[in-house]
Formats: C-alpha cells, sequence, structure tokens
C-alpha cells in the first residue's frame, strides 16, 4: 500500500499509532470496507494496519452509512474508525438518518459526525425537530448545528421557543433562538437568560440579567463564578 511515489512523513500523533502521510499523487487507500482514492498534496492519516484514518476525498465518493450508501463531497475530509465505520463526511445531499431511534434530515454541505454505532453524534438540521433531552420533548430551529449523546438525547441545539426550567429549586426562563446544552441525563448545562434571575451555587445567590448565558453544574447549581 505504500507505494514510492507517495512521500511518507510518518509523524506519530498519538498512542494510537497514527501516522501522518503526505500524499503527493491521487492514492487509494484501503478504509477497512472499500478503496477510496485521496487528494493529491494533502495529509492523510493512517491506522497501524494501514487503512486510512482521515485524509481529503479526490471525488465525490459513496460510503456506508446506517446500511445505506450516501454520497459524500469530493475536497472535504472524511473520517474512519478502525475497521471502517465512517466517523466524519461531508454529504452532496441533504439526508435522513438516526440518531437513537429517531429519523432525522441533516442539511448538505456541513459535516455529519458518527458514533462507532453508525448513529449521528453531530449535524444540522434540514427541518425542524422535536427530538428529545433527557425525559424532555423540544422543538429545535431548522438550520441549527445539533449534537446528541450516544442514546439520541440533545446534547447541545438551538430551540425554537423558549424554555421554562428550575435549577435547584429556582425558576429559570431560556431564551429560543439561542443555544441550549444539555447535561447526559436531560438538566440544563447552559443556556440564554431570557428574563433576570437568581440562581444559587453552594455558597450563595447571584443575580444575573436578562440575555446573560449562564452555566450549571450536574446538581443544578450554577457554575459562578
Amino acid at each position: 500500500m505504500r507505494k514510492s511515489f507517495i512521500v511518507l512523513l510518518f509523524i506519530l500523533l498519538s498512542a494510537g499509532g497514527i501516522s501522518a502521510v503526505f500524499l503527493d499523487q491521487d492514492t487509494a487507500f484501503d478504509t477497512g470496507r472499500k478503496r477510496v482514492v485521496f487528494e493529491r498534496a494533502t495529509l492523510a492519516s493512517l491506522y497501524k494496519d494501514g487503512n486510512i484514518a482521515a485524509g481529503t476525498l479526490r471525488y465525490d465518493t459513496w460510503l456506508l452509512v446506517q446500511g445505506k450508501e450516501i454520497k459524500f463531497a469530493a475536497h472535504t475530509i472524511v473520517m474512519f474508525y478502525p475497521g471502517g465505520t465512517l466517523k466524519a463526511g461531508v454529504p452532496t445531499r441533504s439526508t435522513q438518518l438516526k440518531s437513537g431511534t429517531k429519523a432525522l434530515f441533516f442539511k448538505r454541505a456541513n459535516r455529519l459526525t458518527f458514533f462507532p454505532t453508525g448513529m449521528v453524534e453531530s449535524g444540522v438540521l434540514l427541518k425542524q425537530a422535536t427530538l428529545k433531552a433527557g425525559k424532555r420533548m423540544i422543538l429545535f430551529q431548522k438550520g441549527t448545528k445539533i449534537s446528541f449523546f450516544s442514546d439520541g438525547s440533545v446534547e447541545k441545539g438551538t430551540t425554537v421557543k423558549a424554555l421554562n426550567y428550575t435549577a435547584a429549586g429556582s425558576k429559570v426562563v431560556f431564551m429560543g433562538g439561542k443555544p441550549i446544552s444539555f447535561w447526559p441525563f436531560g438538566k440544563i448545562r447552559s443556556g440564554y437568560l431570557k428574563e433576570k434571575a437568581e440562581l444559587s451555587n453552594e455558597d450563595r445567590t447571584y443575580s444575573f440579567k436578562k440575555g446573560t448565558k449562564v452555566s450549571f453544574y450536574r446538581n443544578g447549581f450554577v457554575d459562578y463564578p
């Protein structure tokens, strides 16, 4: 696989033994599932077994995701897990894929990332979608970059409407149209206040102005100062 026309720089990037390789010609590598051509004058990363870890596609390329072939854009970076499961790429067309058990439409020409299971980890929503965050169902904006935990619960996104919440006994309203993030069990990790609020940590209570971005610990106390 290491052809004489490839200039090998072999810089060890991690204890996992991934090596950086400079390509002076368009070059085909195994992903572990198929051979893919990568672009000249770019860097590629290889696993110890010689399979590709990351590189820049020379052509629009069909790759298997969740049991179906999806075309990923030429001249964009794709990444793979060991064994060939896709880790990240930029699709040429908007496409429907699953996160957890929910099928969603994701916008073309924006990076998608995937868990080793093949479920979507992050992407840009093509349409509004009602999604779970812990036990709550929340409406998220179309065009928002959204990320998920491995069970399909939302980690971060932009809501359509204001969101009422109780943090360590304090009533809080978060702005719609602004990014909001969650802990894995659905409690809010950070967001923007729609109204002024009195929020506490373990020591004291603080006053926050409307529009302030606030963050919380897992136990609901405000992360301040």
